[in-house]
């Protein structure tokens, strides 16, 4: 979720470091200021290269456990739990977003939107 995401990145403090922010700025500072890294393609969250291989599935972070557990199972390996690492606590990410920030993620991160059916 494109929207999760950005929240997640602000939480954790990713951000490429040439950019003007510091560890303090606001949720909204980052949204306006968020500068792309070098290594991250900011027209989209998901690498597009995996998408032109064949796949039998896509796991979905959401759903993560529910889909590992039915990925494992199709396969006849017992189910695994999942640690959760470096939890952060802050808002829920849809609380966090006003009507024009929601749009600006939106418009940038449109493909994922599509693809993943997140509209």
């Amino acid at each position: 979720n494109p929207w999760d995401r950005i929240v997640s990145m602000w939480a954790t403090k990713w951000w490429h470091r040439s950019s003007e922010l510091d560890d303090c700025c606001s949720f909204d500072e980052f949204i306006k200021n968020i500068k792309p890294h070098p290594h991250e393609r900011y027209n989209t969250l998901f690498y597009h290269q995996i998408l032109n291989e064949e796949m039998d599935s896509i796991l979905r972070f959401e759903t993560l456990r529910e889909d590992f557990a039915r990925m494992l199972n199709s396969v006849g390996a017992d189910d695994v739990p999942l640690p959760h690492v470096e939890k952060r606590e802050h808002a829920h990410y849809t609380t966090m977003y006003n009507a024009a920030e929601r749009r600006s993620v939106f418009e940038r991160f449109h493909a994922d939107i599509v693809q993943f059916n997140y509209c």
